[in-house]
């Protein structure tokens, strides 16, 4: 039969007394009010940098970030060229943890061209169906460019070249990074910017995927991002 000892007391930590705590407390409080400086010195020298090309918040449900330039001319009736799209892979994504051999530098490269193509073409079909055309090819102050960058990709179950697809179990099909500026296509002023990281939802279990099911997720999240966009469109004026 096993006999319980109660813990021993050191009896140091009885001597300590309300100078040794209140000077433990002055620390924890220190290091939280330096903390909470450096957070606000990083985000007063975002605001200041954002200050100092023109552009002002605009609050968005569902974005993480989005700013205009309320002192621009919003060019009415203007219409949008959209510039090929730039993808970008994560750092932390790893081609070669994918099938026995892991992804051929042509399948990368298909991957990134399509990611790009898809974005495009989704983009282009949203703000259309939502009255904002992008058309037009002069460079002139009535033509706004659209510049898209697909960052921090993350696949968990890219497409190969392979006859049969890539099923995989998966939590989620991956996420990737929006970075997207609204510039003059005379000048190449920043007239409104969109930043928001989008996370396929998922729950916490096993799903199985492929190249068909991401595809449709990714194009999904590339529709809701249009129609973020067009709602800055238009409370920044343009629409």
């Amino acid at each position: 039969m096993s006999t319980f000892k109660p813990p021993q007391t050191d009896p140091q930590s009885l001597n300590a007394g309300p100078c040794r705590r209140s000077a433990a407390t002055r620390i924890v409080l220190l290091c939280a009010a330096l903390l909470h400086a450096g957070a606000a010195i990083a985000a007063d020298a975002a605001q200041s940098s954002m200050e100092s090309a023109g552009l002002v918040p605009l609050k968005l449900a569902n974005v993480d970030r989005a700013s205009f330039d309320p002192r621009s001319p919003w060019a009415e009736g203007a219409t949008l060229i959209i510039a090929p799209v730039e993808v970008r892979f994560s750092s932390s994504w790893d081609p070669r943890q994918f099938g026995t051999f892991g992804l051929a530098p042509k399948d990368i490269e298909k991957i990134r061209g399509d990611l790009a193509e898809l974005a495009q073409r989704t983009f282009a079909e949203t703000l259309t169906k939502l009255g904002t055309k992008p058309a037009g090819d002069a460079a002139d102050s009535k033509v706004l460019e659209l510049h898209i960058k697909i960052v921090d990709v993350y696949l968990n179950a890219p497409p190969r070249s392979e006859i049969n697809p890539l099923y995989t179990y998966v939590y989620e099909s991956g996420e990737m990074t929006l970075e997207l500026e609204v510039r003059t296509a005379d000048s190449g002023r920043v007239l409104a910017t969109l930043y928001d990281r989008h996370r396929d939802p998922r729950d916490a279990q096993l799903t199985l995927d492929n190249e068909i099911t991401q595809r449709a997720a990714t194009r999904l999240a590339l529709r809701d991002w249009a129609v973020q966009l067009h709602g800055l469109l238009r409370q920044a004026g343009l629409r």
